[in-house]
């Protein structure tokens, strides 16, 4: 007799417990996702930003020479610059 009454409840827990169970793999599986979408789009920004990187780098190696603005001295002749005190 406690068994019949005490039946319905138990097959309502263990309702209760798988629905808790697909709910909480639901957000798992989703949640998962979220994680891949970001961990993609951070590969992609780190790939863009070491491609600028690298682009900057390029030019301003290449441009070095041909856009030389530091302060030259002038020569006085031969190799040493004017004013040079030397032996």
């Amino acid at each position: 007799m406690l068994e019949d009454k005490l039946r319905p409840t138990q097959l309502e827990y263990q309702r209760v417990i798988h629905e808790l169970l697909a709910n909480q793999t639901q957000r798992a599986e989703n949640a998962s996702q979220q994680a891949e979408r970001a961990a993609r789009q951070l590969v992609l920004e780190v790939l863009v930003s070491g491609g600028i990187a690298t682009s900057i780098a390029v030019f301003f190696s290449l441009g070095h020479h041909s856009l030389d603005y530091s302060p030259v001295e002038p020569s006085c002749g031969g190799d040493r610059p004017c004013g040079w005190r030397g032996s």
